[in-house]
């Protein structure tokens, strides 16, 4: 019983043979795929606000919003909320999020 609990959490990836790495075949479809992933955050980006309600804020503003550490800080100081917090992605605090955040990158 205790076993089983534990083999089920395990995830088991598939070996690829050396050969097949180091193929130009295989690097580039790696290369599409994580390409693919970035233009799909890209374009979810573009149509809404994206926060991560599972992470802290703070490191979803720099990776969704194209805010950098300083501007990123910032913001949390605009809500008195804490580096490591996380916020509920409501859309009434998506709203309040983005005016702060364009407020913010004007430099002030």
């Amino acid at each position: 019983m205790f076993l089983s609990r534990i083999l089920n959490g395990i995830v088991f990836k598939e070996k690829i043979p050396y050969g097949i790495k180091r193929s130009r075949a295989y690097r580039d479809a790696r290369k599409a795929e994580r390409r693919a992933k970035w233009h799909a955050i890209k374009q979810e980006e573009q149509r809404n606000f994206v926060i991560s309600g599972r992470k802290s804020l703070y490191m979803s503003l720099m990776r969704n919003t194209g805010l950098g550490w300083y501007r990123a800080k910032q913001v949390l100081k605009h809500l008195e909320m804490h580096e490591r917090g996380s916020v509920e992605p409501t859309p009434h605090v998506r709203d309040k999020i983005k005016n702060i955040a364009t407020f913010v990158k004007l430099g002030r």
